[in-house]
């Protein structure tokens, strides 16, 4: 629920580029999409909107316990995109969590700020001052 959560709130990709493989009409608009156009998802807005997440900007990692992950839709929570690849970066990414934890302790510096200004100009999730931690072996 944790994993899900920070990725929510802190997507690592903030926008997908998708090329539309039909044409599409949405229903009740003028609005058509043509084959071969390109589509900018943006992921970050998607992942913060109070229509899908109440209260969006706190972290609430119940939003993904099983009762309640039910009621997100699909196209809600895009951490990794969609489609068949999706399912097996969810479970390399717990993987490499899990190994890279077992082996190291981390703790938030001193140097640590409690919120993140996240720097709205880089492609990736990034933060304008860093993230200060500190990482100690394990023994």
């Amino acid at each position: 629920m944790v994993f899900d959560e920070t990725l929510r709130k802190y997507p690592v990709v903030g926008l997908i580029l998708r090329k539309c493989g039909y044409g599409y009409k949405f229903s009740d608009t003028k609005i058509t999409l043509e084959k071969g156009v390109l589509v900018f998802i943006p992921v970050s807005a998607i992942h913060h909107d109070p229509k899908y997440y109440r209260d969006p900007e706190e972290f609430d990692p119940e939003r993904f316990s099983p009762e309640n992950k039910s009621k997100i839709p699909s196209c809600a929570y895009l951490p990794f995109g969609d489609g068949p690849r999706m399912r097996f970066a969810e479970v390399q990414s717990m993987i490499g969590l899990a190994a890279f934890l077992n082996k190291f302790k981390v703790e938030a510096s001193s140097k640590a700020k409690k919120n993140l200004e996240i720097d709205p100009t880089a492609l990736t999730l990034t933060s304008k001052d860093g993230i200060w931690v500190n990482i100690k072996r394990r023994y």
